[in-house]
């Protein structure tokens, strides 16, 4: 039998159980609590970038604010591989929200702290803007709509009026969608609600085992919903409301549901357009950026 050397085994030897409980350990937080991620796209633009790599806590536990990871079907099939989103969580399952000319309202309460968050703002100048007008006011999501020395640039709320008092701009103004006007790419896409990425509920977020009323005149909140959680067709005709073929007028909730926003307002594809987020589909919150990729 080969004689181990006695130096590897006065320095080596001591290292290789700790070493392995050490990765061990690291397998155990990597798989059950903590996870790295990176950004999918822009929506949470400027708070985080497409390619930012970010540290993912597993949990169940979320709060107003939180930033959430979660799995999205884009046609709503399990078959289809889900695609990673990241958004911000604005209300829980038991609130209700009312989006007003653009402000968001939580249980009849305004959001805060939206100084960071981008919107579309039109405005026009008094000649062509050249790159270094751009690099200043950090520009980098929009250009010119016109011939005419007519912009559209997607910016904080600070920006805005910093560009607004420039000598170079001639006007400027938030682009607000009226509220009149309904958008079909609105995730109800029904004829009864004229809602839009700005003018948008009110809209009551369920929570598990909520006995939700249902008619005609709110059933296309909540369509969508009930289908995924009963495996179901919903069909409305004749003033009434039929899942697989027997009338309903309730229904009782499965899930917890959240309702999520992208930091860039105008230009995120979240609950406005393709509904209310699941528990389910959750895999965590972003706690930490680690790596910043500003593509």
């Amino acid at each position: 039998m080969p004689r181990i050397d006695k130096t590897f085994s006065l320095h080596i030897l001591p290292w290789i159980i700790p070493g392995l409980i050490a990765l061990f350990v690291l397998f155990i937080v990597s798989t059950f609590f903590v996870k790295l991620v990176h950004v999918p796209s822009h929506d949470m633009h400027p708070s985080y970038h497409r390619g930012d790599l970010v540290m993912m806590r597993v949990t169940n536990h979320f709060e107003q604010g939180d930033l959430l990871a979660f799995n999205f079907y884009a046609d709503d099939s399990t078959d289809t591989k889900p695609v990673l989103f990241t958004q911000r969580c604005i209300a829980l399952p038991g609130d209700t929200l009312v989006i007003d000319n653009g402000n968001v309202y939580v249980n009849n309460k305004i959001e805060s702290n939206t100084e960071s968050y981008f919107y579309n703002y039109h405005f026009k100048t008094k000649r062509a803007l050249d790159s270094l007008f751009l690099v200043n006011y950090q520009l980098n999501e929009g250009g010119a709509i016109s011939n005419e020395l007519d912009y559209s640039f997607s910016m904080n709320e600070k920006t805005a009026a910093l560009l607004k008092n420039d000598s170079l701009v001639t006007y400027l103004y938030k682009n607000i969608e009226k509220s009149d006007f309904g958008d079909e790419q609105m995730y109800t896409n029904d004829t009864i609600h004229k809602w839009n990425k700005h003018n948008f509920g009110p809209l009551y977020i369920p929570k598990k085992g909520d006995i939700l009323k249902l008619d005609t005149s709110n059933i296309y909140k909540y369509k969508r919903l009930i289908e995924l959680e009963n495996d179901a067709t919903i069909i409305v005709e004749n003033n009434s409301i039929q899942l697989n073929g027997k009338r309903i007028t309730e229904i009782e909730i499965k899930n917890n549901y959240y309702f999520v926003l992208g930091d860039n307002r105008d230009n995120a594809i979240d609950s406005r357009y393709w509904g209310l987020l699941s528990e389910q589909n959750i895999l965590g919150k972003i706690t930490r950026k680690l790596i910043s990729n500003k593509d």
